[in-house]
């Protein structure tokens, strides 16, 4: 029976082999999946906005609640746990515009974030489901690298 370890919106998670990292209601955020296939090491992100737009860092309260900021925080975890940078890749969901009311695109902003500095760093995206107007759930099974993505209507 796997291990299940539930992550929040704003927290980062990484699992081992037998592991499953989820997350529920992701709607204009975006959740990134990391994966080292050959040490078979994998972490999740669950951030809510893009980039940090100045103020101080409070680390137990906003440790990943920014895009650019997660990865990078997913990318040293995991390095600690015994993953290598250079074997990642990477899934994105969410960056749903959930409210046609609002117009400020934060969730297209939030995978852009994501695909700039994956893209910076050097870590394909393997396969995303993100847009669209419908939130969703996912589940990341450490075991083989794969993600499961429920789609909320």
């Amino acid at each position: 029976m796997p291990n299940i370890i539930e992550i929040s919106t704003g927290e980062i998670s990484v699992g081992r082999n037998g592991d499953v990292i989820s997350t529920l209601g992701i709607g204009s955020c975006v959740a990134v999946c990391l994966y080292d296939k050959t040490s078979r090491i994998g972490g999740m992100i669950h951030a809510m906005l893009p980039t940090r737009s100045g103020g101080t860092i409070n680390e137990d309260q906003e440790k990943g609640k920014f895009v650019d900021e997660a990865i990078m925080q997913l990318i040293a975890e995991m390095e600690r746990a015994g993953a290598r940078k250079e074997r990642l890749t990477a899934k994105l969901v969410g960056g749903a515009n959930m409210f046609e009311i609002f117009s400020d695109g934060i969730g297209q902003k939030n995978v852009k974030s994501a695909k700039k500095i994956l893209s910076l760093l050097n870590v394909p995206v393997e396969g995303e489901s993100t847009g669209g107007s419908n939130g969703r759930s996912t589940r990341f099974s450490i075991d083989n690298g794969i993600v499961e993505v429920i789609v909320r209507m």
